[in-house]
């Protein structure tokens, strides 16, 4: 027989990847297949638990399953080979619950729940994921770093600094306008030099009255 699972994220419940797995098979092959339906790189340790009703913790079950012991060296009568644990043989309620803890730096949670028992399907490749709702979490959560400044980018300056600048920068102008301006003169200085062209002009032209007069 074949079990269907429901796995829901704890932190985000319309998240669930329902799940289908021979009652014959292992934990560890249902880690794997809950790995490749969230999208996890199945990188860090994980254990089961099973669970109540209320979602509390019960017995650890390691993923890995025994395989048959090997015989210590000196002795001539081999041990009894240890039943490999089965899926089947945790599950002892109809809403069996577990709880699935993966990568115990992070401690991701997923809750996993019995929905149905159906008959296997001889073709099919269990175990399979046969629904999936929601965006899984992501297993590496991305840093929100600053872009490194580009080389062509000016440096920034304090404000302090920037308003200095700026009062440099005006002060300079200034004197770069009075240099280029021309000279205002006042009315006085306009009238003096009129009258000097004036008197100029005069003596050229008494100057001039004396040399025709001798002639």
């Amino acid at each position: 027989m074949v079990y269907r699972f429901r796995v829901t994220y704890e932190d985000h419940e319309d998240m669930f990847r329902d799940i289908e797995i021979k009652s014959s098979q292992s934990f560890l092959e249902l880690h794997t297949a809950i790995q490749q339906a969230i999208s996890f790189d199945n990188s860090k340790s994980a254990t089961f638990y099973t669970s109540d009703d209320f979602w509390r913790k019960e017995n650890e079950i390691s993923i890995e399953n025994t395989s048959e012991a090997k015989p210590k060296k000196g002795k001539a009568k081999k041990e009894e080979p240890k039943k490999k644990k089965t899926i089947a043989d945790l599950v002892n309620d109809p809403h069996q619950k577990f709880i699935y803890i993966f990568d115990p730096e992070k401690e991701w949670t997923f809750l996993i729940e019995l929905i149905k028992i159906i008959p296997e399907n001889k073709t099919a490749p269990y175990p399979q994921c046969v629904k999936s709702s929601g965006t899984a979490p992501k297993q590496y959560k991305p840093t929100n770093l600053p872009p490194p400044p580009d080389e062509e980018d000016e440096p920034v300056l304090p404000t302090i600094e920037k308003e200095i600048m700026l009062e440099v920068a005006e002060e300079e102008i200034s004197a770069d306008e009075i240099e280029d301006d021309p000279i205002l003169l006042d009315e006085d200085d306009v009238k003096t030099g009129e009258e000097d062209e004036e008197g100029d002009s005069k003596s050229e032209d008494s100057e001039g009255l004396d040399v025709d007069e001798g002639i």
